[in-house]
């Protein structure tokens, strides 16, 4: 059988320990499905934040990265740029905690900026000269670009035409109507409007699929799904359950909330520190759990908690291995997901999946998509203050609930892909 090659370049996004699923299973998809898949990014093999080892298994995974040391030049870079930008124009909305539960961070601006933007061009013309002489040896069947480092480097080829597929992913989109005028915003719009075949757009409640169609994108060219459930989601046994309660709720309270996201602005985390403080002001006995990977407003959320005099009664945990995740899920009897935008990611399928009773801001797809799921509520933030015991009583006592909408394991979910990009015209 003729051998198929797939090339993915990734710029600085990796397959980590702690993260980034999507990515490790869509490369894992792709082997499984006989593709030797070729992974461009400088990262190392070595660092240990990452997880090569387990795609390299696989015997059909050819890595090419960066040495180590590359990171520490980075970091010099980082600290030089800091110096060189402290006084230019921040586009960024400021990073500080909202002041209240009603207030809304505008959607898309906290995640972009000049750096990011500086630091992908001189990693698209890095790229594009190092993967030359690899596509002149291994004519890759498909080439893929994910999100703005790998766009840049994959539009490339289109527009010299080469031959093979060129397909671009994203994650989901930062631009809407408030800040599609902003230089970093136009420059993320850019990547989306790049020459391709097709486009994968996560659908992560950000509305993609607008935004695609308001530049002229083809409809026929995109495909627009969930994530798919990861393979280590699955319902955990009781002592894994029991033994992850005792560790975040060590005061044995009645109930046990838990919020699984960085620190960042949109990702409101601040929203479940207050919640939290109310119920408690109406009696519920209430622990709650916070794990995130890190985040600017790690401090300020800190101190936020001690300002309402709750620091007894919240987990702050590190950021937790995947694979423990579920037992972190099935520990808790309600999970919160309170972000701004983006709010169909994988916390709230996981929290679907498993049956743990969920309480989510409404960006309008979520519940387009889950209404009717008894131990869901999707509500708007105004709705947070006024959400009674008598409410938090019914959603912990809800009933079982199936959806054909949610059930696609990641394995299914790539496979769609796999034949969606392979079906695509050129």
């Amino acid at each position: 059988m003729k051998s198929k090659n797939i090339f993915f370049f990734n710029g600085v996004n990796g397959p980590k320990n702690n993260g980034n699923q999507s990515l490790k299973n869509t490369l894992m998809g792709y082997l499984k499905e006989g593709y030797t898949v070729f992974v461009f990014d400088i990262l190392s093999k070595n660092d240990p934040r990452f997880c090569f080892g387990f795609l390299q298994k696989e015997g059909n995974f050819i890595h090419v990265g960066a040495p180590i040391f590359l990171w520490k030049i980075v970091k010099i870079l980082n600290q030089v740029t800091k110096y060189i930008f402290k006084k230019s124009v921040n586009y960024s909305k400021p990073c500080c905690v909202p002041d209240s539960i009603e207030t809304i961070v505008d959607p898309g601006i906290s995640e972009v900026n000049r750096k990011q933007i500086i630091f992908a061009e001189i990693y698209s013309i890095f790229e594009i000269f190092r993967s030359f002489i690899y596509i002149v040896f291994y004519h890759p069947n498909i080439i893929y670009g994910f999100e703005i480092y790998g766009a840049r480097v994959a539009s490339f080829w289109k527009r010299y035409r080469y031959p093979g597929k060129i397909i671009l992913r994203f994650m989901g989109t930062y631009i809407t109507d408030k800040n599609v005028n902003l230089p970093p915003i136009r420059y993320h719009l850019s990547c989306l409007s790049g020459a391709c075949d097709g486009i994968v757009m996560t659908n992560d409640g950000t509305r993609g699929d607008v935004v695609l169609n308001n530049v002229g994108f083809p409809k026929h060219r995109l495909l627009f799904m969930l994530n798919g459930v990861d393979n280590d989601i699955n319902k955990p046994c009781n002592n894994d359950i029991v033994g992850m309660r005792n560790r975040i709720n060590p005061s044995k309270r009645s109930i046990v909330i838990g919020i699984f996201n960085r620190f960042y602005p949109f990702k409101r985390i601040d929203r479940a520190i207050r919640i939290h403080k109310l119920w408690k002001n109406m009696g519920i006995d209430a622990q709650l759990v916070i794990a995130g990977h890190g985040g600017p407003l790690e401090q300020d959320l800190k101190s936020l908690i001690e300002s309402l005099e709750t620091e007894d009664s919240v987990t702050w945990l590190p950021p937790i291995p995947h694979f423990q995740m579920a037992s972190l899920y099935c520990a808790c009897d309600i999970t919160l997901v309170m972000n701004d935008y983006a709010n169909l990611g994988n916390q709230i399928i996981e929290s679907l999946f498993l049956k743990v009773p969920l309480l989510a801001i409404d960006d309008g797809e979520n519940s387009r998509l889950f209404s009717d799921c008894p131990y869901a509520r999707f509500i708007k933030p105004c709705d947070l203050v006024k959400f009674s015991e008598k409410d938090i009583q019914l959603l912990l006592n809800s009933q079982k609930y199936y959806s054909n909408s949610l059930l696609l394991s990641w394995t299914d979910r790539i496979k769609v892909e796999i034949q969606w990009v392979e079906n695509l015209s050129t």
